[in-house]
């Protein structure tokens, strides 16, 4: 259930309580280990009570989860793949550094890898400029470079964080940017010489080429 700020203090109360028992239990165990008996039991309400706002523990999860997503797309709006790539990086960077355990929980853990393909499905949204139709050839192309770009920042964050973050956030960003954007360079590049390449097939024999 979301939370509008306009509910009675009673109820505002009480899905705080859900809130915060569950991202404790994230915390200390698995996903699979957590019981809706134990999480209320932690929030101090019964059983009636959770399932009055959700239908099972999915539920609160993907509302967790879409919590988490939109606060990180808030961050990265108006921005676009590939042209601001380099921000995006830096600006998960920063988002994930200063998120808590059960962030990390979910971002890292085996046992949250469903929920992390639907993380990264919404961020995948946030598509490049260029006009590109699905199921063409070049969608495509464009959706392995996405996964490219998604798979490759969460491993080296996935990483830094099983190094205990040793690594300084401003350096593990660098990095990043290097690794993540420099590395796409060539991908983009590429592109931009086919599309060259198909304006000169396009041209009258005498039009200067470029």
């Amino acid at each position: 259930m979301k939370i509008t700020g306009k509910e009675d203090l009673r109820i505002q109360k009480t899905m705080a309580g859900i809130h915060a028992a569950f991202e404790e239990m994230i915390c200390e165990m698995d996903y699979d280990s957590i019981t809706v008996k134990e999480l209320c039991a932690r929030a101090m309400i019964n059983k009636k009570t959770f399932y009055r706002y959700y239908e099972c523990l999915d539920d609160l999860l993907m509302e967790y989860q879409e919590d988490i997503s939109n606060d990180y797309l808030k961050r990265v709006r108006g921005l676009s793949i590939p042209d601001d790539l380099e921000q995006i990086t830096r600006e998960f960077f920063r988002f994930s550094a200063s998120q808590g355990k059960a962030y990390e929980n979910i971002s890292c853990s085996n046992a949250y890898r469903d929920i992390q393909a639907s993380m990264q499905r919404r961020v995948m949204t946030t598509r490049s400029d260029d006009d590109v139709t699905d199921g063409s050839p070049d969608s495509d192309e464009q959706s392995v470079f996405m996964s490219y770009v998604t798979e490759s920042t969460l491993a080296i964050y996935r990483q830094w964080v099983a190094s205990s973050k040793r690594i300084p956030i401003e350096r593990i960003e660098e990095m990043a940017v290097e690794l993540v954007c420099r590395g796409s360079q060539g991908f983009e590049n590429a592109k931009r010489r086919k599309r060259t390449a198909e304006q000169c097939d396009t041209m009258p024999p005498d039009y200067p080429r470029p």
